[in-house]
Formats: structure tokens, C-alpha cells, sequence
């Protein structure tokens, strides 16, 4: 437990933040963060648009740097963001008081173990996070448990067959000519490749999902929407390349889900 603490305590996001020659949390670091965040995932803001927000009692799970938190904050009626871990938690305070944002909370919460109360969230969103928890199955059954009925809720999951797991023996071969073998490197590459932090660590838990599985964690929700995203060759992101949509939904690293209770 220990160690997941310490591993998430550094903020995702913190490796481009100092890559693009940040330093310190400031309204202005953030907002130049949050334009290489939103150009870089230029599809995040289709599945939680202005208007989808508005009158909407929102609950975030999973904040990282808190550029889709602070999004949802400003055109949320209500906000409240959790994270396991009390780093990205207090960047989410530091932008909601940057920014002045009123009816919005940033709180340390366990994904699996939600303190709310059931039928308490008009919209859930959450982005690469519950594919870290313990257990995948409990962390959606929560979601499920505090959406309100007729609420949506929008998770992104890793996909367990994509462009980045067929290529990891690659990747592998890279790794190796570049810094040496290393046994607890090969139990752990394929996390290695997904999330890492600035030692050089792989995350702790990370649980790659097929279609057919996340039909049965998501079994309880009236309709479930699936969509791939992420599939990060740069010439594929131009539009009206004619192959770019079959090969996202067909080898995009993050799988979308679009639930409604």
C-alpha cells in the first residue's frame, strides 16, 4: 500500500509538465499545461461537452494533473474530484482557487469505497483511473452505486488487445539496448509502458480489459456505449485519413465507456 502511495504521489502528468519547461504550479504553468493536454487528447471534450455539463452534479474520480477536473469544475453546476493519493488532490484545490470556482471540492476517496451516498452524482467521469484500483469490477459497481437513475457516467479503461500491446516486444528491444536487462523489469514492462514515474517505475496495479469483460463489469447500467480512442501514430490524427477511424476502434490503446444507469 505503501508503495502505491508514494508512486502516485507524484502527479501523472508530471513528466510533460517538466518537458515543457515548467517548474512550478502557477495559473499560468497550468494553463499551458492544459493546452498541450487537450491538443495532445484532442477527443476528451466530446464525451463531457459544455452542454452535457450544465445543471450537472459532477463527480471526477481519478484527478491527475486536473486538467479535466478543472473543465468539468467551471462548466459543472457542482464539482467534486477524488484521488487515492493526496498530491493530485491538492493541485485540484490549488486550481479551484486559482480560478475562484464556487460549488466544487477536491477530497482524498477510495475508489473501491466511496463515502457518498447512493444515487448521489447527476454525471461520473473517470479517466485512467479505476484500471489502477484493486479490483476493476468493485471500483464500477461504486460508480454504478452513487450515479443517480438516468445519469451517465463516462470511464476510460485500457484496452487489453491494442496498437501498444502488440507492439511491446518492440518496445522491449528498445528498453534493453538502452539501459540493460533487468528481471523485475520484464514482470512489470507492460505497466512500464503504460505508466511509469520519474525513477523509472512502473504504476503498481494496472488491469488491461477485453470488450467481453467490461460487458460483464458493466452488466448492471440500462445502456453501455463502447468507443477506442489513443492510437498515437501523428499522421493517423489528420483528418479525413481514410483508414484512421477503423484502426482506432480497432487497435486504440483506451477503451471508452458511456454508461447510463
Amino acid at each position: 500500500m505503501k508503495d502505491k502511495f508514494n508512486f502516485w504521489d507524484e502527479i501523472c502528468g508530471t513528466l510533460p509538465f517538466r518537458r515543457l519547461g515548467l517548474k512550478k504550479i502557477t495559473p499560468y504553468s497550468l494553463e499551458v499545461f492544459d493546452t498541450w493536454y487537450f491538443n495532445h487528447y484532442p477527443y476528451l471534450k466530446k464525451y463531457f461537452s459544455k452542454d452535457s455539463l450544465k445543471d450537472q452534479r459532477v463527480l471526477e474520480i481519478g484527478l491527475g494533473f486536473g486538467s479535466v477536473g478543472e473543465y468539468l469544475a467551471l462548466n459543472s453546476k457542482e464539482y467534486t474530484g477524488v484521488d487515492l493519493a493526496t498530491n493530485p488532490v491538492r493541485l485540484m484545490q490549488k486550481r479551484i482557487q486559482f480560478k475562484k470556482i464556487k460549488n466544487a471540492i477536491a477530497q482524498n476517496e477510495n475508489a473501491v469505497n466511496l463515502t457518498f451516498k447512493d444515487n448521489s452524482f447527476d454525471f461520473i467521469v473517470s479517466i485512467g483511473c479505476l484500471h489502477h484500483t484493486p479490483n476493476l469490477s468493485s471500483s464500477i459497481n461504486e460508480v454504478y452505486r452513487v450515479l443517480k437513475p438516468g445519469g451517465q457516467a463516462v470511464i476510460m479503461i485500457y484496452a487489453k488487445y491494442s496498437i501498444t500491446s502488440l507492439l511491446l516486444p518492440f518496445f522491449y528491444i528498445i528498453d534493453l539496448i538502452k539501459n540493460g536487462f533487468s528481471l523485475n523489469k520484464i514482470k512489470s514492462f507492460r505497466r512500464f509502458a503504460y505508466d511509469s514515474n520519474l525513477k523509472g517505475n512502473a504504476a503498481p496495479k494496472t488491469v488491461f480489459t477485453s470488450k467481453k469483460e467490461l460487458k460483464i463489469f458493466t452488466s448492471k447500467f440500462e445502456s453501455i456505449k463502447f468507443c477506442r480512442e489513443n492510437y498515437w501514430f501523428p499522421f493517423l490524427r489528420k483528418k479525413g485519413f481514410f483508414l484512421n477511424n477503423c484502426l482506432i476502434q480497432t487497435f486504440g490503446n483506451d477503451w471508452y465507456l458511456i454508461l447510463k444507469k
